[in-house]
């Protein structure tokens, strides 16, 4: 693969920031001008609108382009992989990446270099997979490979250079905008249609190798040159500052602590986020669905590998009700105790284990500026004053 510059990069990067200055000091104009589109009750309309001959699912006027061009954050096709041990001299212990696991092999994707690279398309044991990651909103996501429901053909992504409500747009070989954060095509030919999530999980460098010392990493040999040592949006993830407008905001949480999201399980249902910052203390983060409270879910924080994993609540017929006092987890109908994994470890039902539920990570201004309609795990602890909205812009560097 012929070697990238990264010389432009960094006068491209401070384009960004003026660009998300200028849009935030228009944004009270473009609002005016969004008043022509039907209001918004959530991220996306319950049905598509038209502009100049495209079907989109948000107001085309609040799809801001980013500034930076799609061979600024290039997509790694069948990317180089290193053993941990080779990995191990390049990865920073204490910094994070998105963990996957396929029939048995383990791969790891450092956000060291996903804040370069956003889109990353890997087959791992015969599933085509397309790991992502949006710096701006904190969201990482693994999606199954999409075909094309006309050709048949698998799409192939890019980085549009756009967003919305701050969230990276993947433009697909017909030019079709996804949104990185859920999924869901937003404008163009397939509006509408949603990736298939598969299953991740965010956690450090350090707990990877340690539990994975046969696994693979994904290479800092990516054919690019990027300094992966330096992160390209600075201080952006300690401060509260957002680049671009959002059409929601949700005053509750800072906009950058983090929360763990389980997708809709139905059309037409909200989805159920546990709130990171919160749930490490959460005794009971038991959450009841369906009409009758008949079903549930419920995530565990895993203390010494600090992650978090959501799973069903059913145990053969009944929903079982569990509590967390730090690292001891029970249900109350038998009193057995589990592991974070969803294992019944001790009591009655050891043996027992739990279906796991996919679980996306994202800062909380990105999820509720898409589902500003959630069913909130611990909804009881946040306060119940609001948060001031910071409005701070930026400088990438």
């Amino acid at each position: 693969m012929k070697k990238q510059t990264s010389v432009i990069l960094p006068v491209v990067l401070v384009v960004v920031a003026a660009l998300a200055f200028a849009g935030w000091r228009m944004w009270g104009t473009q609002q005016g001008v969004a008043g022509n589109w039907p209001a918004l009750d959530g991220g996306v309309y319950a049905e598509s609108v038209s502009s100049g001959g495209l079907k989109y699912l948000v107001p085309p006027d609040e799809i801001y382009d980013s500034g930076l061009e799609p061979e600024d954050r290039p997509v790694l096709n069948d990317p180089k992989l290193d053993d941990v041990i080779t990995a191990d001299a390049k990865l920073a212990d204490d910094l994070e990446g998105i963990a996957v696991t396929v029939g048995g092999q383990q791969r790891f994707y450092a956000f060291q270099i996903l804040n370069w690279h956003q889109l990353i398309r890997d087959e791992i044991n015969g599933e085509q997979l397309w790991i992502t990651y949006s710096p701006l909103t904190g969201s990482a996501v693994v999606y199954s490979a999409h075909a094309d429901r006309t050709t048949g053909e698998m799409h192939g992504f890019v980085d549009s250079g756009k967003v919305y409500n701050n969230a990276l747009l993947l433009a697909d070989n017909h030019g079709t905008l996804w949104n990185q954060t859920t999924g869901q095509a937003i404008a163009g030919e397939e509006v509408g249609q949603r990736l298939e999530i598969y299953p991740s999980m965010v956690m450090s460098w350090a707990v990877w190798k340690d539990l994975n010392p046969s696994g693979l990493a994904l290479s800092t040999d990516t054919g690019y040159d990027r300094d992966y040592g330096r992160h390209p949006y600075a201080s952006y993830e300690t401060s509260p500052g957002i680049f671009f407008p959002l059409n929601h905001t949700f005053t509750k949480m800072e906009p950058k602590d983090l929360v763990y999201r389980v997708e809709p399980m139905n059309e037409g249902d909200q989805p159920v986020v546990f709130l990171g910052r919160y749930l490490p203390g959460q005794e009971n983060a038991n959450v009841d669905l369906g009409l009758a409270g008949e079903t549930g879910i419920i995530a565990f924080y895993d203390e010494d590998q600090d992650v978090v994993r959501a799973f069903t609540r059913m145990q053969g017929s009944r929903t079982l009700t569990f509590e967390q006092k730090g690292s001891v987890i029970t249900d109350k109908e038998t009193g057995s105790r589990w592991s974070p994994e969803g294992v019944a470890v001790a009591g009655e039902l050891r043996g027992e284990v739990l279906q796991e539920l996919s679980l996306t990570r994202h800062y909380a201004f990105a999820h509720f500026a898409m589902y500003p309609q959630s069913i909130i795990s611990g909804e009881e602890l946040l306060p119940t004053e609001e948060l001031p909205v910071e409005g701070e812009i930026l400088e990438i560097n």
